[in-house]
């Protein structure tokens, strides 16, 4: 998808932040 709501951005920054080794979308 090319956005996301913000319920799944925090969930999806969540995951992230653990795992810096990825980039943002």
């Amino acid at each position: 998808r090319s956005h996301f709501t913000l319920e799944e951005g925090c969930e999806w920054f969540d995951q992230w932040s653990s795992r810096p080794d990825q980039t943002p979308p």
